[in-house]
């Protein structure tokens, strides 16, 4: 049974090329990973490992396995996304959340 709108259109999916999908990848990693860079992300995360502190004061944890080369990369993870997961701020709330929402109230 195919699926019809209000007025009586038959809803078809959009499809995508793979030339499409790469070029959304491309922009993906672009936005992820070099505006990060040129933001200063990776400054900012050294330097809450060197200090062991978050800006506002948490401390960073750096032992999980008691094996210092996965306890770094394990540090580093936390020190990244570490403001998407703490509830002292409105972040998280904006970023996941409120488009969440808006993708929902579209839905026809």
């Amino acid at each position: 049974m195919q699926q019809k709108d209000r007025r009586g259109n038959r809803l078809t999916m959009a499809s995508t090329s793979p030339k499409q999908l790469l070029a959304l990848g491309n922009l993906g990693f672009y936005l992820l990973w070099c505006v990060s860079f040129l933001g200063g992300t990776p400054d900012d995360m050294d330097a809450v490992i060197k200090q062991g502190d978050f800006h506002g004061g948490r401390s960073l944890r750096s032992v999980y396995t008691s094996n210092t080369l996965l306890d770094a990369r394990l540090t580093c993870l936390t020190a990244f996304y570490e403001p998407f997961s703490n509830a002292l701020s409105s972040e998280p709330r904006l970023l996941f959340i409120d488009p969440n929402y808006v993708l929902s109230c579209t839905d026809a």
